[in-house]
């Protein structure tokens, strides 16, 4: 007994749009095993690994940022905003860190990460 063109067809287009699923990442935060977005993996990630990193690290990694903005900060003599416009094809985020000048020196470092 064989299958009609229409179900390979259809049997084509089930497996393509799986492929096409957006996937997700797996986290353990001391329980079990949770699912989430490529978004969040990717903040979570970019979180870690950029935090109390110096600023000028994150120029030479990413060099320069599309937009700067500065943000009042009571704990910092100066606070920024950086963002890049370039989004991450993975997660479609687009990266933005917040930097920080501490009071007890002069060299900025970046304090947070946000996917937006």
């Amino acid at each position: 007994m064989g299958y009609s063109p229409r179900y390979h067809l259809l049997a084509v287009i089930c497996m393509l749009s799986a492929c096409a699923a957006t996937q997700e990442a797996s986290v353990r935060e001391d329980g079990p095993t949770k699912k989430i977005s490529p978004r969040k993996h990717r903040e979570h990630v970019m979180q870690s690994a950029w935090r109390g990193q110096p600023y000028v690290a994150l120029l030479k990694n990413f060099g320069p940022p599309r937009t700067v903005m500065a943000y009042p900060n009571m704990q910092t003599e100066r606070g920024e905003i950086v963002l890049y416009g370039v989004r991450d094809a993975n997660s479609n985020c687009i990266d933005a860190f917040t930097v920080a000048a501490p009071k007890s020196n002069h060299d900025r470092v970046v304090t947070d990460y946000f996917c937006r």
